[in-house]
């Protein structure tokens, strides 16, 4: 529906229109609702205080990083097709030179990108590898 009204507002040279998720954002707080106090919580808070379209579902990258690229091949076949990169080199962590980046479309409030992060590293986990962060990259 907010996605609807934004959509249908008439654009004037100069503004724009900010969608407020919640009354506390007016003035400047944090709703631990929304934006829980822990990892996530805080960037998500940081992009909507930054005025950020947090309500509009977008492609979300989740990286992982493995230790070969057997196990990193094997993450890519366990997932549906065409959410997963090629597995690539990685020089960011020792031991863990393999990298594939997930790509789901969602709205990115923090229990979907939360949930959708325990899943993966519970996925990533049983063959060697571990998440390694999540963004914006592919939008």
């Amino acid at each position: 529906m907010i996605t609807q009204i934004l959509a249908a507002a008439p654009p004037l040279p100069g503004w724009r229109v900010r969608a407020i998720l919640d009354s506390d954002s007016l003035d400047g707080r944090r709703s631990e609702t929304l934006f829980p106090s822990d990892e996530n919580g805080d960037v998500l808070f940081g992009i909507a205080e930054g005025a950020g379209d947090l309500i509009t579902s977008r492609p979300v990258d989740y990286c992982h990083i493995f230790p070969s690229s057997d196990s990193a091949a094997q993450f890519t076949a366990l997932l549906p097709k065409g959410e997963c990169s090629e597995p690539e080199r990685y020089r960011g962590r020792k031991g863990l030179p393999w990298q594939v980046v997930v790509t789901r479309e969602m709205i990115p409030s923090h229990n979907n990108i939360t949930t959708t992060e325990a899943q993966l590293a519970d996925v990533a986990s049983k063959l060697g590898g571990i998440p390694d962060g999540w963004g914006f990259m592919s939008s």
